[in-house]
């Protein structure tokens, strides 16, 4: 066990054995938070990591390569990892070669993990999302070619679809919902294919649940919404700037009736 009281080892067990012939396979510090080891299929890759949890908002992480054994990632202490096909995404805290902190990264797994000093990691790395003053990055979630990311400009929700192909990204298309709706987009199955679930609110509309593709995002299935609790016939919502005594911007939103 860590310091923290959470598991320190991980052990590799084959099905059909006693539990006690498992094999010690990584071990981390006793300073550390955790340390975990995981292995998962991402649309046609697999892939094995081990992490361990430094403190709550660092890791190191390690992955195994085609040959058996295992390589560091090369990122940032503080950065999160995913993967996305035979993609790794990176999503900073803190700025690295060159891009800001809060930047979502791409670059081939393979290749950046070969490349030979951070110069050439830096060639490799695609942006797919920049922050700025005004503009920041909330999440994102994944269908089989598409990554989608939820982005707050000046708190006003948008969606941009990334999709992934031929081992190039491309920004397809931006959306955001009328009358400052919020829209959520989650794949059905990420594996299968790249119909979503969308959900959508605003100020003046009850959630409501639609069907939909995410290559055609606008063209949505009504399925499900929860009832008006109030007429909102006749009302609208504008957004609206406040200027702090410092001079920042601070966006608001008000609701009132047309006219």
């Amino acid at each position: 066990m860590t310091d923290s009281g959470y598991p320190r080892t991980v052990y590799e067990w084959r099905r059909g054995t006693p539990l006690s012939e498992a094999t010690k396979v990584y071990e981390g510090e006793k300073s550390d938070v955790a340390v975990s080891g995981y292995a998962y299929l991402d649309r046609g890759h697999r892939y094995e990591l081990r992490s361990r949890s430094i403190t709550f908002y660092t890791s190191a992480y390690e992955v195994r390569r085609p040959d058996g054994s295992f390589s560091e990632v090369p990122v940032p202490e503080d950065a999160d990892i995913e993967t996305f096909a035979d993609q790794l995404l990176v999503t900073l805290r803190t700025a690295w070669l060159g891009h800001e902190a809060g930047a979502l990264l791409a670059a081939p797994l393979e290749p950046f993990l070969d490349a030979d000093g951070d110069e050439a990691r830096r060639s490799l790395l695609v942006p797919l999302f920049t922050p700025t003053e005004s503009c920041s990055l909330e999440g994102s979630s994944a269908t089989k070619s598409r990554l989608v990311l939820s982005v707050l400009q000046d708190v006003v929700n948008e969606s941009r679809f990334w999709r992934y192909a031929a081992g190039a990204w491309s920004l397809e298309q931006t959306v955001r919902s009328e009358g400052y709706a919020v829209s959520s987009f989650s794949a059905v199955d990420a594996e299968a294919g790249d119909a979503v679930w969308t959900t959508t609110s605003s100020y003046t509309q009850p959630t409501a649940l639609s069907l939909a593709d995410a290559g055609s995002p606008l063209e949505q299935e009504p399925l499900k919404s929860l009832p008006a609790f109030f007429n909102a016939d006749g009302l609208k919502t504008q957004q609206l700037f406040a200027k702090s005594a410092d001079g920042t911007r601070v966006p608001y939103f008000l609701v009132s009736k047309e006219g």
